[in-house]
């Protein structure tokens, strides 16, 4: 998974079990890239690290939708993006999973 200005994406494997390979990409709204603070624009009011939060929680809903029963499996899911990886780390200590769904809504 990444995240950029433009959008987010990533792949989805199955190692263990089978799964479909998937990969999948998203736009940003244009509402979204022009609040995204560059050196273009600085007064930018969302971050690289809001975009790469948003792409994690993106891809978990992803691999929600393309394998099912996720609650009992052990899921990796890669990001290189520091703060994203210590909110990650923290949130698993308190169930993932459920803060995700909080997250998102559900």
């Amino acid at each position: 998974m990444d995240a950029c200005p433009v959008g987010a994406g990533g792949v989805v494997i199955g190692e263990n079990e089978a799964c479909v390979p998937t990969m999948w990409r998203l736009e940003w709204p244009q509402e979204v890239q022009k609040l995204v603070q560059t050196e273009h624009n600085m007064t930018g009011t969302i971050t690289n690290s809001d975009l790469e939060m948003a792409g994690f929680l993106l891809a978990w809903i992803v691999l929600e939708m393309i394998v099912p029963g996720l609650k009992f499996k052990h899921v990796g899911m890669y990001c290189d993006n520091q703060p994203t990886v210590s909110w990650a780390d923290r949130m698993a200590s308190k169930s993932l999973f459920s803060k995700l769904q909080v997250a998102c809504g559900r």
